[in-house]
Formats: C-alpha cells, sequence, structure tokens
C-alpha cells in the first residue's frame, strides 16, 4: 500500500513514501511526518516455505529513509511493537515482553542502535496498552492498562491533576481523553461505565469546565440498567480465568437463567464497561457471562499462547469450567442456560452444544466459525495466511482428526437443542457457506434449526436494520428456550 495526504477540504491529495509491500500501519508523529511502519515482510525462511514475519520500518530522523530495524516471525519468536514517539527523534517507545513469553511492557527503543532501552512501565499482571504523549512537546503523560476495568498509570503530575478532576466531576466511570487540540488547551472525553453508554464531554483547561457535547443513547438516560461485576475461578488445569458477570437490575440472589456470551477473537479480550448487547440480554432477565477464556490478549503472551492449537479443547474447557463455577456458585440456574457468540464466539457457541450437550438448552451464532478444516482451506487470516492458520488451530492434514472433533458442523449429531444462525452473504472472514453448512447438519439429525442470511452483511452489521432484525430474532429465541 502506498499512504498518501489528503486535503480533508478540498480533497486534494498527495502521495507520501512511495508503496511498500505489507505494510498495514503507517504511524506519523505529532507534527504529521511518516516515522514508523510496521506490516508483514516476504520470507527469509521462517517456519517453512512461505512464512511471513513481523517487520518494523523507522526513520533516524524525520528526514532520512524508512529502513528495517527488527523483523520476527510472531509465531516462533516474542517481538515488539510500535507504542508512541518520543520527545528525541532517534528514539520510540515499543511495546515488548518483560521476560520470553510474559506480559507486555514498555519501553525505550533505539533506532540507531537497534536495541531496547529503559522499561517505562509494567504491570504485574496485565499487559500494557497505550502511552499517550504531549501534542505539545512530545513528553509522556499517561499509560492505559486493563485490569478487572480500564486503569491508568500517570507519567505527568499536570494530567494527573485533570484527569481527577474530570473523575471527580463524572465518578464511577471510565473517562478517557480520546482527542486534544493542538495547544492541549480544549479536550474530548469520552465518559462511560457499565450502566452509563458513552457519552461525550468538551473538556476546556482554561476554564475548568465539563460540558455535555452529545450522548451515543440518549434514550436509555432514564432506564436502570445492569451492573456488570469482574468475577475470576480456576480452570481445571488451575489456570486462573478472568471475566464479568452481569445480573439484571435488582435482581436477587436466587440463580438466575443465563446466556454465555464468549468473545469473538479470539485473541482479543472482554473488559468492563458499556456493552449493548449485554444490556440487551440482561433487560430480559437474563444474567450474561463473558470468561476470557485462554487465548485471550492482555494476560501475558504466555496466557495468549496456551490457546494456539487448542480450538474446541483447552479454550472451550475453560468456557465450560466457568459455566459450572457459576452453577456451584448459585449464580446461574442449571436448567436455564444458553450460549451466544459471534466469529470466534459464535464457534464457541456452537462447540459447546456440541461436547457439552448437557450444559446448555438452547445456543446461537453470528458469523461463526462451523467447520474448521474449512476455515483453514479458506486461509482468508490476514498476512500470516496457512503457517498463522495452522499455528492456531491446526493442520488440515496431520490433525484431521483433532480438527473434526473440534468442528460443530461435523458433530451434529451431538447436538439437542434449538439452534439459531445469522450469517452475512459478504462475509470475507468467515464465509456463509459455513453457517448454511451448519444449517444442513443439523436438519439432516432433525435438530430445530433457524438459519437467518443477511444480503450485503459482513462479518459484522453494517446496515442496522439488520442489526435490529437479529437481535429481535435472538432475544425471542432464548424467551422462547431458557
Amino acid at each position: 500500500p502506498t499512504p498518501h495526504r489528503v486535503d480533508i477540504i478540498d480533497g486534494s491529495y498527495v502521495e507520501e513514501e512511495g508503496s511498500h509491500w505489507g505494510i498495514w500501519a503507517w504511524h506519523v508523529d505529532r507534527l504529521g511526518r511518516i516515522r514508523v511502519a510496521e506490516g508483514a515482510a516476504k520470507p527469509r525462511g521462517g517456519i517453512k516455505e512461505g512464512a511471513l514475519e513481523h517487520l518494523m520500518l523507522a526513520k533516524v530522523n524525520p528526514e532520512a529513509d524508512l529502513e528495517e530495524i527488527v523483523r520476527w516471525n510472531p509465531l516462533t519468536e516474542d517481538g515488539l511493537f510500535f507504542a508512541a514517539f518520543t520527545p528525541q527523534p532517534e528514539t520510540i517507545y515499543v511495546f515488548a515482553p518483560i521476560e520470553p513469553g510474559g506480559r507486555h511492557g514498555i519501553y525505550e527503543y533505539s533506532i540507531p542502535k537497534r536495541k531496547l532501552g529503559e522499561l517505562v512501565f509494567q504491570h504485574p499482571e496485565v499487559d500494557a496498552r497505550r502511552i499517550a504523549t504531549s501534542r505539545v512537546d512530545g513528553r509522556p503523560l499517561y499509560i492505559s492498562y486493563w485490569t478487572d476495568r480500564p486503569r491508568q498509570h500517570f507519567l505527568d503530575a499536570e494530567w494527573k491533576r485533570l484527569q481527577a478532576m474530570i473523575d471527580g466531576t463524572l465518578p464511577n466511570r471510565t473517562n478517557r481523553i480520546v482527542s486534544r487540540s493542538l495547544d492541549e488547551k480544549t479536550l474530548i472525553v469520552k465518559s462511560e461505565s457499565d450502566v452509563v453508554p458513552p457519552e461525550y464531554y468538551v473538556f476546556d483547561r482554561r476554564e475548568g469546565s465539563l460540558a455535555l457535547l452529545l450522548s451515543a443513547y440518549p434514550k436509555l438516560e432514564s432506564l436502570e440498567l445492569a451492573p456488570m461485576k469482574p468475577v475470576k475461578y480456576q480452570a481445571r488445569d488451575g489456570l486462573t480465568i478472568h471475566g464479568y458477570l452481569t445480573r439484571p437490575a435488582n435482581a436477587g440472589n436466587e440463580p438466575l437463567p443465563t446466556i454465555v456470551f464468549p468473545h469473538g477473537g479470539p485473541s482479543v479480550r472482554d473488559v468492563w464497561g458499556w456493552d449493548r448487547i449485554v444490556q440487551l440480554l440482561a433487560s430480559r432477565g437474563f444474567a450474561v457471562f463473558q470468561p476470557n477464556f485462554r487465548g485471550s490478549v492482555g494476560y501475558g503472551e504466555d496466557f495468549k499462547l496456551k490457546g494456539w492449537g487448542e480450538w474446541g479443547l483447552a479454550m472451550q474447557e475453560d468456557i465450560t469450567d466457568g459455566v459450572r463455577w457459576l452453577v456451584d456458585q448459585k449464580l446461574a440456574d442449571p436448567n436455564r442456560i444458553g450460549i451466544f457468540g459471534i466469529s470466534y464466539g459464535g464457534y464457541a457457541a456452537l462447540q459447546g452444544l456440541a461436547s457439552t450437550p448437557e450444559l446448555y438448552k438452547a445456543g446461537a451464532s453470528y458469523a461463526g466459525v462451523t467447520d474448521l478444516r474449512l476455515t483453514l482451506s479458506e486461509a482468508k487470516i490476514r498476512f500470516y495466511h496457512d503457517d498463522y492458520s495452522e499455528w492456531l488451530i491446526g493442520d488440515r492434514q496431520k490433525d484431521k482428526a483433532k480438527l473434526d472433533a473440534a468442528s460443530p458442523a461435523r458433530n451434529a449429531d451431538q447436538i439437542r437443542v434449538p439452534v439459531l444462525l445469522g450469517h452475512g452473504t459478504r462475509d470475507t472472514v468467515v464465509d456463509v457457506r459455513q453457517a448454511e453448512a451448519m444449517a444442513r447438519a443439523l436438519r439432516k439429525q432433525k435438530v430445530p434449526v433457524e438459519l437467518y442470511i443477511y444480503e450485503n452483511e459482513r462479518h459484522g452489521f453494517v446496515d442496522d436494520r439488520n442489526a435490529i432484525d437479529f437481535y429481535t430474532k435472538l432475544v425471542a429465541f432464548f424467551e422462547r428456550n431458557l
């Protein structure tokens, strides 16, 4: 791809830097100059012929050309990722493991020396997520990370004071500065919580004033919404799994009908805060459980890698163990548990129905994988293609039996409860054929199944009318079956 500088007033543009194969991110400093790029590198060997590697390019100074500073195989080696620019042009901030396979901290990195420098921040339990730097002089301001909820570590006393002022005005929320004027006198603050939909405020530092700009969901302001609580439990092998449990507003202590809602990715994580799908389900009387099973990010590289090759196996067992923990804690009614997910979460929902049919009374999937060998043959994961897919899921030849055992569409005879499926016809991540194959397999076994295909939708809803239609059907489905 070739980056261009665009005039947002008249639409004119000029090319910058020329074309570079495989670049997925161009990083621009506070003066608008491209100084770092990240992407995939053509193979120099790798784990097998054709393996792609991660590449970082940088400029020693703003006038120099981009040159390769680091390259590694993300399947077999710890690497580093760009975090931010420092005030010194020859140094950048990067994310890198504190120890092999461990949590990611933030380091200084010398471009001329090609080596890590001072450790700026690490957290004892989770990865660092972001470092914010000043638009005025480039100094570091604060670092963001997620534990049970979003947190910040401040490097600048004045910005710590500003954050305390904002948090004092908008308490019990996550208040993030999402935009700043060039002189940093005017800030845009995004404010939300588990029970407060996103609101945007203008903070004037000169006046010390905070004024509401807009609310994302103004019609929800009068409603009492459902609180989200962090939970943790032990998987069967002793690994600690974190997650979230949302119970309807004013729910008592009795076990509730529960919907398990595993996240997609799978290399992402759920976090405390506003979630409109969770609130929709909770508003209908369901508790909603979101486990951050192994393979989720944010808990260190080793925790993420424990999920590789474990689709339908240890990753699925983490979800199962969480459901059984909820039952043991008398939080979930064992006779009224359903499961729903999107993308990988949809796969986990269907695999849960097949591998532990005794746990669930109904299950639903949107854009979910249903056949792992079909997924590997499509090889639509960007940049790493077959190598990445095989490390993440398995080898479609050598691991055929394992893959088939972990493919819901090949185990429909194990599913005993109603299923709802949704998919978009233009999904380029998980082909619509996967939902169609699942529906055929279920019908062959005479399992009740509803299949909803949405024209021109991709790997997620673009048209709100389709989203409303699907989620209306989803709520009705669980109300009938739980």
